[in-house]
C-alpha cells in the first residue's frame, strides 16, 4: 500500500482567510487525494506551543504550501522551518511560495525571501491556477471546478490582492472645529478642545484594528491626548500613538468615535487649518493604512 501524500499549508488562521484555506483543501483532498495539513501554531499545550508537531509536520509532508503574507512571525518562522529541510536534509521537497502580486508592485516584498523563487498571483483565480501547476493537474472533474469556483465567489479580492484599504473604504475624519483663544503675546490662558473623530468602515466586510498613529504640525500643549474606550493615550513625540492589546473589531459601515483632546494657549498665532496624517493597521491588511483629515480652527473671543 502506498503511503499517503502529504501537503502542509502555511498560512493565515484568521478567520478573514477561512474561504481562502477551504479552496487549498478541496484542491488538495478532492483533486489530488492527499491529506493536508495546516499549522497548529494556534494549538497549546500546557503553556507550549507545539513545535515539535509543526516540525514534525512539516518533515514528513512532501509538498509545502506558503502563502507569503508580510509582518507574519508565524508564517515567517515556519517558512524558515521548511525552506531549511529542505536546503540542507530533505531535497526533494517541494515548496511554493505564493506572493500577491502588489508586494512586487509596491516594492514590498519581505526582504529575508527576496533571493528564493516565487510565485505571483494577480486574483483569486490565478492563485488556484498556480497551485494547479504546481501540482501539474491539467484536467479537473466538472464538480470539483464548480466548487472551486463557487468558494473563489465568497473571497473578497482585497482579503490577499491589495492593501485591502483604500481612503474610500476606510478612513479616519471629524467633523468638529478647534476653538483657539485670540492671540495675545501677553497672556498664557489654556483653552481645552474635546473633538470627535471617527474611523469609518465602508469596506465589504469587518475589520479589525490593530494600531493607530495620529500625527500633526498643530501646537499642542502638555494634556492633550485621546481617549478610546475610556483608556487614554497621550501625545508623545508630537504623535498619538495606541498600539491595541486586543483588536477591536468595525463592522461594515459602523464608524468607531474616539476622543480628540487638545490643550493650547492664547500666546500663539493659528492656522486657520490643520492637516492630520493617520496610519491605520488591520488584522485584515498586510500594509498600512495611510491617509489624512482636516481639522479647522475658529477664534474663541472669550479668551
Amino acid at each position: 500500500m502506498d503511503k499517503e501524500k502529504k501537503v502542509f499549508l502555511i498560512t493565515s488562521c484568521d478567520s478573514s482567510f477561512q474561504e481562502l484555506n477551504h479552496l487549498v483543501s478541496v484542491i488538495v483532498k478532492n483533486v489530488l487525494k492527499y491529506k493536508l495539513i495546516i499549522s497548529e501554531r494556534d494549538i497549546e499545550k500546557d503553556g507550549q506551543i507545539l513545535l515539535n508537531t509543526i516540525y514534525n509536520s512539516i518533515k514528513e509532508s512532501e509538498y509545502i504550501l506558503i502563502d507569503v503574507i508580510p509582518d507574519n512571525f508565524n508564517i515567517a518562522f515556519e517558512s524558515g522551518i521548511a525552506y531549511v529541510l529542505r536546503e540542507e536534509i530533505l531535497p526533494s521537497k517541494k515548496i511554493l511560495f505564493l506572493v500577491p502580486q502588489y508586494l512586487f508592485n509596491e516594492n514590498i516584498v519581505p526582504v529575508d525571501i527576496t533571493g528564493i523563487k516565487l510565485t505571483p498571483f494577480t486574483d483569486i483565480n490565478e492563485y488556484k491556477n498556480k497551485i494547479l501547476d504546481f501540482f501539474n493537474i491539467k484536467i479537473i472533474e466538472r464538480n470539483i471546478e464548480d466548487e472551486l469556483n463557487s468558494i473563489i465567489k465568497l473571497i473578497p479580492n482585497e482579503i490577499r490582492l491589495s492593501k485591502i484599504i483604500k481612503n474610500k473604504e476606510i478612513f479616519m475624519n471629524s467633523k468638529s472645529i478647534i476653538r483657539v483663544p485670540k492671540y495675545n503675546i501677553n497672556v498664557n490662558h489654556s483653552i481645552y478642545n474635546n473633538l470627535s473623530i471617527f474611523i469609518k468602515n465602508n469596506f465589504n466586510s469587518k475589520i479589525e484594528l490593530t494600531k493607530i498613529i495620529i500625527s500633526s504640525n498643530f501646537p499642542y500643549l502638555r494634556g492633550s491626548g485621546i481617549t478610546l474606550f475610556s483608556k487614554v493615550y497621550n501625545l508623545i513625540d508630537n504623535k498619538f500613538k495606541i498600539q491595541l492589546e486586543n483588536p477591536i473589531t468595525i463592522a461594515n459601515d459602523q464608524e468607531l468615535e474616539m476622543i480628540m483632546r487638545f490643550s493650547t494657549n492664547s500666546k500663539i498665532q493659528y492656522e486657520d487649518k490643520y492637516e492630520f496624517d493617520y496610519i491605520l493597521n488591520t488584522i485584515q491588511s498586510n500594509t498600512k493604512i495611510e491617509g489624512s483629515f482636516t481639522i479647522y480652527t475658529k477664534i474663541d473671543e472669550k479668551y
